[in-house]
């Protein structure tokens, strides 16, 4: 797909004039209560955190807003979020090669260091493809060029990560929080070393499975969403 729109301007603008063509409007303009904006030049590291659903049920998931919350107390990580479109927009998006954008910043997703993608159960394995494809990030992890985003997946359908070994870069097994306390891969050389991460991850190119990581106190950790939105009915 060639997207000729590029920069979270582009995106914006055509967000002005397309946005009341589609169902719920609220799913892609983003600005709700306690959502976090950070501006790339004083950010190291950029992440999207993907849920591969549309809105309305991946914004109430708890794992998701944990992650986006962690990693946003970082000083050198901006993380935002992006969402399933639902058929309409897809359809528009693909007719006028609007390429997959954040919720935040409205920026593309190819623009980012690092792409993870919750995958709880195994019914979104074909949808994060979709995500991939309407992003133009190159669906397999072999054709995927040194500039693509570090496409990394966790949740429990990871366990077992060979159905989405060809796909995915990185994966990891067990609790996703631990790893946004260490140090995070920049998008140049970052598959360098990838068994040598500080966070743990199966790795088809480095050769397989490094290890499980587990939080020892659940209690410790905070479990809440903190992003509200009175615009979308969102599931629980």
């Amino acid at each position: 797909m060639e997207n000729i729109l590029n920069t979270s301007g582009q995106i914006n603008a055509w967000l002005e004039q397309n946005l009341l063509r589609v169902q719920k409007p609220g799913r892609y303009a983003g600005g709700e209560l306690n959502q976090i904006v950070k501006r790339w030049t004083d950010s190291r590291t950029s992440v999207a955190l993907a849920f591969p659903d549309i809105y309305d049920i991946g914004a109430s998931n708890l794992g998701l807003a944990i992650l986006y919350d962690t990693l946003n107390k970082r000083e050198d990580v901006l993380a935002e979020r992006v969402y399933s479109p639902w058929l309409d927009m897809e359809q528009l998006m693909r007719e006028q090669h609007v390429p997959l954008f954040s919720l935040e910043s409205k920026s593309p997703i190819n623009s980012f260091d690092i792409l993870g993608i919750s995958l709880p159960y195994e019914t979104l394995y074909t949808n994060a493809l979709n995500m991939l494809d309407l992003a133009g990030i190159p669906i397999t992890s072999s054709a995927r060029k040194p500039n693509s985003p570090l496409v990394i997946a966790g949740g429990q359908s990871t366990f077992n990560p060979e159905p989405m070994a060809d796909f995915i870069d990185a994966f990891v097994i067990g609790e996703g929080e631990e790893i946004t306390r260490s140090s995070l891969p920049t998008r140049h050389g970052k598959l360098n070393n990838p068994g040598g991460m500080t966070f743990y991850c199966v790795c088809r190119r480095s050769g397989g499975f490094t290890s499980r990581h587990f939080i020892s106190q659940v209690t410790t950790r905070m479990a809440r969403s903190i992003i509200l939105n009175a615009h979308v009915r969102m599931c629980q």
